[in-house]
């Protein structure tokens, strides 16, 4: 009985040591069996390919697993600066036979390559091909973005080139009497921006002259008027970067209300009434004290078109007539929007 019991236990050692090396050969490894294939090309200022295949291998080993799907072809790696970004790009084939890429952009080359690092090692452990839809988890740097990029917000409208302004000015006016006339006037304004120094401008303004009194040779007279006025400039010259000047050209068109009442027939009041119209050239300079706001000074030639005489009972007694050439000056302020 003793020498069987001796021969049992002779038997059950080798047993033991014969299952002790199938479990030693057989349990999983931290290390991949298969080595890493791995086409890699970068800037010398990224991790070498020893440097990014350990980010890869240290990887895997924190997944706990071995690396179960191995790549029929090298997995291809590329690291370049472009700009002021660095790229990197992962492209490798699936078991199946398809095609998977993955290209990412970051402010150094060293976030890049720790990116695609994480995306192979997560390739290389996944016990199943990836999908080829759904993307590996966003676990990279916020600063990394994948070449599918976020739609871009729309784009703002389109600003319009015209802008507007009212305004209102204070000024001399000779030629529609003898003597020089005050004149206030209120003005609408649009503007349509151009390519320097193109920037048309177009002003619809209205024009008023207080009573101008004259006595002369034969009585006094008594002259008052008002207008309509268009006005165009087509060039807009930058004299200084708050300073610009605009030559203009415009018309009037009016109506002029004359009265008097002469030395020799004292209480018997004269009336005419004449509608008058003219042609002007004028000279601007307009100065920005703010981007909504400008002071403007404007000297101006007036050719009249429509010429008149007023006398009283007959033409030797002669009051006044319209000159040839008259002239005019204003000054004023402008508000713009928007």
């Amino acid at each position: 009985m003793r020498r069987r019991k001796l021969l049992g236990c002779g038997h059950w050692w080798p047993g033991v040591l014969l299952i002790a090396a199938a479990i030693c050969g057989t349990g999983p490894s931290q290390a991949a069996e298969t080595p890493l294939q791995l086409d890699y090309a970068a800037d010398s200022s990224c991790p070498d390919r020893n440097a990014f295949a350990d980010l890869v291998e240290q990887r895997v080993r924190a997944a706990g697993v071995e690396a179960a799907f191995a790549t029929p072809q090298p997995a291809k790696v590329s690291l370049f600066a472009d700009s002021s970004e660095f790229v990197g790009t992962l492209e490798l084939e699936r078991r199946d036979g398809s095609h998977y890429q993955r290209t990412m952009h970051g402010a150094s080359c060293a976030e890049v390559a720790n990116a695609l690092a994480f995306v192979l090692a997560l390739t290389l452990t996944a016990t199943e091909p990836p999908p080829r839809e759904k993307e590996p988890p966003e676990v990279v740097s916020a600063s990394l973005t994948a070449t599918e990029r976020l739609p871009e917000p729309p784009a703002e409208e389109r600003r319009s080139a015209w802008s507007y302004g009212v305004g209102a000015q204070l000024g001399v006016r000779a030629g529609l009497a003898p003597e020089w006339a005050s004149v206030w006037s209120a003005f609408l304004e649009a503007r349509r921006a151009s390519s320097r120094p193109f920037s048309f401008n177009a002003r619809l303004a209205f024009l008023r002259a207080p009573t101008i009194s004259h006595t002369g040779n034969f009585g006094t007279t008594e002259y008052s008027w008002w207008a309509g006025r268009v006005e165009g400039c087509p060039v807009r010259l930058p004299l200084y970067e708050w300073l610009e000047w605009l030559p203009c050209a415009g018309a009037h068109v009016g109506r002029l209300i004359a009265t008097g009442e002469t030395l020799s027939n004292a209480g018997v009041i004269y009336r005419t009434s004449q509608i008058w119209l003219d042609g002007f050239a004028s000279s601007r300079l307009e100065l920005r004290v703010a981007g909504w706001l400008s002071l403007q000074a404007q000297a101006e030639l007036v050719v009249p078109i429509t010429r008149y005489q007023f006398a009283f009972d007959n033409p030797d007694t002669l009051v006044y007539a319209v000159p040839p050439l008259a002239g005019a000056a204003f000054a004023g302020v402008e508000v713009r929007f928007p």
